[in-house]
């Protein structure tokens, strides 16, 4: 049995480019979090990628709307800080690209 899709939303990111986050319950993993990452060159343009993106363990309960609305500071809230590694008990996982896009399009 693979991945069940829990949640999926769009985000307006950089230069007014839409990316999509999507939580994630895997059989071997646990919850995980992806979100798609900047990314391209010359040829494929940027854009937002999951071969770009992140994956990141999540804890049972959390969702799209509990990390955006729960604030890790003052200045951000818990979804900015364990995309940006500072949470660790919500770690980045070190997966490649393909292994991400190959995931998503399995769902």
């Amino acid at each position: 049995m693979g991945a069940k899709l829990i949640e999926k939303d769009t985000q307006e990111g950089c230069y007014g480019f839409n990316f999509d986050r999507i939580i994630v319950d895997h059989p071997t993993c646990g919850r995980l979090l992806l979100v798609e990452g900047w990314g391209g060159d010359d040829i494929n343009g940027e854009t937002y990628r999951w071969r770009n993106g992140l994956v990141i363990q999540l804890k049972t309960a959390d969702t799209l709307s509990s990390l955006d609305s729960e604030a890790w500071n003052d200045y951000c809230s818990a979804f900015q800080a364990i995309t940006h590694g500072h949470d660790d008990s919500r770690p980045i996982l070190l997966w490649d690209g393909f292994a991400i896009d190959k995931l998503v399009n399995s769902l």
